[in-house]
């Protein structure tokens, strides 16, 4: 099953006992915060949650399958997530 977005507001909303508006920048504020760190290069850290950080694949020179001929890959990055231990274990049971 997948939480939605709206989902997590409403969660938010009944643990802080806030309106569903307060809860909702709460939650953009947060997600705001991790873009702002992760564009800016950063890693970010949330204990006993996980961690986000960028992976760059750096450029490379690879073969066409059909034509055989070398072309150039740019290079690449990708948001990833690392869980914490306490998450995996939570998660797992």
């Amino acid at each position: 099953m997948r939480s939605k977005k709206k989902e997590l507001v409403k969660r938010i909303s009944m643990i802080t006992n806030s309106n569903l508006y307060e809860s909702a920048r709460m939650l953009e504020a947060v997600f705001e915060a991790v873009r702002t760190e992760l564009h800016g290069g950063n890693e970010v850290l949330i204990r006993g949650f996980g961690c986000f950080y960028n992976q760059v694949y750096e450029s490379r020179k690879s073969e066409h399958p059909r034509t055989r001929e070398l072309i150039s890959v740019p290079s690449r990055s990708f948001v990833r997530f690392r869980p914490s231990l306490h998450l995996r274990q939570d998660v797992e049971g």
